[in-house]
């Protein structure tokens, strides 16, 4: 019998990140201790603070207290997706669980706080099971507004601007169908579509600009490839940031930072401006970016980033530095062997269509057994990740190609060449 070696990672990390108010601290979901509690790490490095001790819960999405001094987070029992929110103190850790009303799904806004945060924001089907609604908290007196979806959107919170008076969500009717509302918080508002002039399509709000004058968003208003634009309140204008002849993924932004991540050929590319001028930052490993948080002038970036020659880690980028890994969750057998990254190829088809596609090639001499894998398509698409199985031979002795189309389903138009 040949000797198997395992490479499969005992720890992962749910796909969220939080950066403390002053940078120094990033928040993260964990389950090295067998259960997917909330953690604290020193960006600059050293030992992790587990901040939470849940059981049959698994802690889903983080953020910060604007002071710093808590941390907020949404957590689900045995997957039932009925997620009840928790507030933890950062000095005392005690655990307060904030949520109101019935069992329900409640989605933290992607930034939940007002900047003075007194207003927490957050979605949930309390009211009807089937209808995702807004609800804006006053911590101060426990009171709360909510804003009804119309029909067939599951609305999704985005965050209040820094002036305190709008409301960002996005609207879904499918996931290539979502649009941006708008809530005047001052006037207590209907919500309004501010991207209906523009047609159907995707539409994806994110981060506001720091003048509070509009905000950031994803879309693919001109043509077949995600772009990150800007929206602007005063005269309803969209205007494209970045265009690049592949995906953009995520958009996030900060002071006058904004940083956003490119699909390009797989692999996940960082961008960023300061102040409006290109800001460079080091190269990543070749792998995917799962979450990200961002700091003024990109000092720091962390990201969760999952590769081809390492599980999923957290790591810091700085300008000027380069990538440093805060976590290790490399099974024993990736700490004496070297992983492969695969380079991206592409072939035809019996159609003529040129399908992409990730060759890992052995680094030892053979010759070598090929493995194929073929994904499902039409959505999904081969990355250069790490491979998701319980064992596998030891790494050099296998060749894998892997086929991968975004634009169209596998099956005929997929063969071996």
């Amino acid at each position: 019998m040949p000797a198997y070696r395992d490479f499969v990672p005992r720890r992962s990390f749910q796909p969220t990140l939080a950066l403390s108010p002053d940078a120094a601290l990033v928040a993260y979901s964990s389950n090295v201790d067998g259960h997917f509690d909330l953690w604290a790490r020193p960006v600059a490095g050293g030992a992790a603070r587990r901040l939470t001790r849940l059981h049959g819960q698994a802690v889903r999405r983080i953020a910060w207290a604007p002071d710093g001094k808590s941390l907020l987070f949404t957590a689900d029992r045995e997957g039932d997706e009925q997620y009840r929110l928790y507030r933890v103190g950062l000095d005392d850790e005690i655990l307060e669980d904030i949520s109101t009303g019935p069992e329900c799904q409640r989605v933290l806004a992607a930034s939940p706080f007002s900047s003075d945060g007194r207003y927490l924001t957050y979605a949930a089907n309390d009211r009807d099971s089937t209808v995702q609604d807004i609800i804006v908290r006053d911590t101060a007196d426990d009171s709360e507004r909510r804003f009804i979806p119309p029909p067939e959107v599951v609305f999704e919170p985005v965050g209040i601007s820094p002036d305190g008076r709008w409301l960002l969500t996005a609207g879904f009717r499918s996931n290539s169908d979502i649009a941006a509302y708008l809530i005047d918080l001052q006037e207590s508002s209907e919500p309004v579509c501010v991207t209906v002039a523009f047609g159907d399509g995707l539409y994806e709000p994110g981060p506001w600009m720091t003048d509070s004058s509009g905000f950031y968003l994803i879309t693919d208003a001109w043509g077949e490839f995600k772009v990150a634009a800007r929206y602007r309140i005063d005269d309803g204008t969209l205007e494209p940031i970045a265009q690049h002849e592949w995906d953009v993924e995520h958009i996030d932004a900060i002071d006058e930072t904004v940083l956003w991540v490119v699909n390009r050929d797989g692999r996940s590319i960082l961008h960023a401006t300061h102040q409006g001028e290109p800001l460079p930052l080091p190269d990543l490993p070749l792998g995917v970016v799962t979450a990200l948080a961002l700091a003024p002038a990109a000092a720091p970036v962390v990201v969760l980033i999952d590769s081809a020659t390492r599980p999923s880690e957290i790591a810091v980028l700085e300008p000027g530095t380069g990538v440093r890994y805060l976590t290790d969750t490399r099974p024993p057998a990736l700490h004496v062997i070297d992983g492969i990254d695969p380079e991206p190829v592409t072939y035809t088809a019996f159609s003529g269509r040129r399908i992409h596609a990730l060759l890992y090639r052995p680094n030892e001499p053979g010759p070598h057994p090929v493995v194929l894998s073929i994904h499902g398509g039409p959505e999904a698409q081969e990355r250069p990740r790490h491979p998701d199985m319980r064992s596998i031979t030891e790494a050099g002795e296998a060749l894998s190609l892997h086929l991968s189309d975004r634009r169209s389903p596998s099956g005929p138009h997929l063969r071996a060449v």
